[in-house]
């Protein structure tokens, strides 16, 4: 059985997926139909759009179409996010304060992926909540409220010690955490989810809005899976023989 944690191309949009099915070898995680789909956030979005999960609006941009910033900017507004439409980590995203800062931002992103997305900023407490399959049944690990020092949650916040305050369980009302925990296993379940998963959502006004689903997440001990399975009671060791035992049927 192949252990998958490799994040991004090819790890986690379905390229490595689809190798080992060839080869008919079992690994860890989501198939190739999940991983691809989750690894598109676009095309998620269109995907959850019939769910009840609440959206943040934004707009989807090609490197081979014009782009229209009075278009983009009267549906997304400012603040807003630009980011690769593929990609994992936070590589080329961008927090867009002012008019001007737009189209350097787009090309930023377009460095990373021939397609980019532009989404509303949403003012907000960020939340993320793990997923997985513990003998047949899928739990959730605990939810997290992430405090970044930086602007937002980039790749220097997420990889450097100290440049993220992550509290688990997150101080929350009970509802909420409910809520974040439903939402989370009903999108596993709709997107086809397999393994570790973590979803992650802004609570903004008592609501929760989805940002993204993270079907190969991090793992290292500055990461958020294996801090909320030491909160939920799980050593790396359960964790991992329980996606494994998964993987093999």
């Amino acid at each position: 059985c192949v252990f998958i944690a490799i994040h991004g191309d090819p790890g986690e949009d379905g390229k490595l997926q689809g190798y080992f099915e060839m080869l008919n070898i079992p690994y860890t995680g989501s198939g190739i139909l999940a991983s691809s789909l989750s690894f598109d956030k676009a095309a998620c979005k269109v995907f959850l759009s019939s769910t009840e999960v609440l959206l943040a609006p934004s707009i989807t941009i090609s490197n081979t179409a014009k782009i229209e910033e009075k278009e983009i900017l009267d549906k997304v507004g400012l603040p807003c996010f630009v980011k690769p439409n593929k990609g994992g980590s936070s590589c080329g995203i961008s927090k867009v304060k002012e008019k001007e800062e737009l189209i350097p931002a787009i090309d930023l992103a377009f460095k990373e992926d021939a397609t980019v997305m532009v989404e509303a900023f949403i003012d907000g407490r960020e939340l993320t909540c793990g997923v997985f399959i513990n003998n047949n049944n899928i739990e959730t690990l605990g939810v997290t409220e992430i405090i970044p020092k930086n602007e937002f949650f980039d790749y220097e916040a997420k990889y450097t010690e100290g440049m993220a305050e992550e509290i688990t369980p997150a101080d929350i009302p009970a509802a909420i955490e409910s809520e974040c925990k439903e939402l989370s296993i009903m999108m596993y379940k709709t997107l086809g989810c397999n393994g570790i998963a973590r979803f992650d959502f802004i609570l903004s006004e008592g609501k929760l809005v989805y940002l993204e689903v993270n079907t190969v997440p991090g793992l290292s001990s500055a990461s958020l899976i294996p801090k909320q399975a030491d909160y939920a009671g799980y050593s790396l060791q359960e964790l991992f023989t329980s996606t494994i035992q998964e993987a093999l049927g």
